[in-house]
């Protein structure tokens, strides 16, 4: 695959691509990816996660020194810096927020709202919910009156709810349109976030770091639905091993073995052909 050769930018996703169930150590994936640097390659986080769970994910293990400064969140929608100011394309228009709350307060759900610099919380039941489904001590968690609550909602952008019903219901009650909606199983929480694929936040990263106008010259590693339209975008998307079937069909390489046995042949064809 010649395309191989001319590669410039590597999207990762993190969870489930670096991270999988089976190990959760990330220092081989480090090493390879600072070889890829060292051979001018470079390497980008693209992750579903919110500001407080990427930033410990960085700061864990010091990424932001082995991959770019900027990494990508809530699938490509917001930008998280350590040394900078964090970004986002899209937010929760008012009309959905209200429509959201008015839901919630009504079957007495629990609830954390996500802005940029704050995620806000009206009780500390929330906050302990929060905290439990992403395993964070966040400092960004605020608990605050509904009187306050809603001052806020003024002066800052709302980048995802997250409901914590006490039973699971039918997402079909909430009713919000230009939104997604999803579900998980702890604590059936469930995620509102503004509608963004990772190819749309890919695109607009690469445009606005780099100047590039396309997916030329651009590797993915992904695996599931969400990583599908990037997949299929990149000049190579590489589905990991024990991939969902859809990223699987979309990729142009599947891996059956480890991700760093690729990247150690991807390494390998860099410095062969460097060498011609």
């Amino acid at each position: 695959m010649k395309e191989i050769e001319k590669i410039k930018y590597c999207f990762f996703d993190i969870d489930g691509t670096i991270i999988t169930k089976t190990n959760a150590n990330v220092k081989p994936v480090l090493r390879r990816v600072e070889q890829l640097k060292k051979l001018g390659i470079i390497s980008i986080i693209i992750s579903g996660r919110e500001y407080d769970s990427l930033e410990e994910f960085v700061k864990k293990d010091q990424i932001d020194q082995y991959f770019y400064e900027k990494s990508l969140g809530q699938f490509g929608n917001i930008t998280y810096s350590e040394s900078g100011k964090n970004q986002f394309i899209h937010r929760l228009n008012s009309e959905s927020i209200e429509k959201i709350i008015t839901f919630v307060t009504r079957r007495g759900y629990d609830y954390a709202i996500v802005c940029p610099e704050h995620i806000y919380t009206i009780n500390k039941k929330s906050r302990i919910k929060y905290q439990m489904v992403f395993q964070v001590a966040s400092s960004r968690l605020a608990e605050i009156s509904s009187d306050l609550l809603k001052q806020k909602l003024k002066e800052e952008a709302v980048l995802s709810i997250y409901i914590f019903p006490n039973t699971s219901f039918n997402l079909e009650y909430l009713e919000v349109e230009g939104v997604v909606i999803r579900q998980y199983r702890k604590l059936n929480t469930v995620r509102i976030f503004p509608e963004i694929t990772k190819k749309e936040g890919a695109a607009q990263f690469l445009f606005s770091e780099f100047k590039e106008s396309t997916f030329q010259n651009t590797m993915f590693f992904g695996n599931d639905k969400d990583d599908v339209e990037l997949l299929e975008a990149a000049s190579i998307g590489v589905s990991v091993r024990e991939s969902e079937a859809e990223a699987v069909e979309a990729s142009n390489i599947s891996l059956t073995g480890e991700l760093v046995c690729f990247l150690d042949l991807f390494i390998e064809k860099l410095i062969n052909w460097r060498k011609i």
